[in-house]
């Protein structure tokens, strides 16, 4: 009876080395993607700067100097899913900033999501005054920011 604990070898089919030095002479496989131009790094990297740091900032901002909502006014049914899908996106977009095109493709989804509920909180009333504005308009800003990068991204 064999033990599950047994070694066997296998040969794994391999090129012919002549000494060692050839494999650490050889390159590696192609790269899978090539890399981007050096102007459009520079700007994603500044898009990925702009987004990635505006997100945390607005939410900061909306912590600090939001009004109150009213909370007598009701709301539509699609706002908390919403709001929560927002948040989820966020997330995911920040774990998927190793890859960019991801990252940038979550975190537009977040700023039209975001946008959707800046304008339900002028229609519903939700916030007195011109907060509506602000939060569309900073919120608008970093999906176009997102979007530009996914274009870039695209263009290669």
């Amino acid at each position: 009876m064999s033990s599950l604990l047994e070694h066997r070898s296998v040969p794994l089919p391999c090129p012919p080395r002549t000494s060692s030095s050839d494999f650490w002479a050889e390159s590696p496989a192609e790269p899978l993607e090539e890399p981007l131009p050096a102007e459009l790094s520079d700007a994603v990297r500044v898009l990925r700067q702009v987004v990635g740091w505006g997100w945390p900032a607005f939410i900061l901002l909306a912590a600090l100097v939001a009004p109150s909502g009213a909370g007598d006014m009701p709301r539509a049914a699609w706002v908390d899913p919403a709001s929560w899908a927002m948040l989820g996106f966020l997330a995911l977009g920040y774990l998927a900033l190793a890859t960019p095109r991801i990252g940038f493709s979550l975190f537009a989804g977040a700023g039209a999501l975001g946008v959707a509920l800046g304008i339900d909180c002028r229609v519903s009333a939700h916030h007195l005054g011109a907060w509506w504005m602000v939060e569309t308009a900073i919120v608008a800003g970093l999906a176009a920011a997102s979007v530009a990068g996914v274009v870039l991204l695209s263009r290669r």
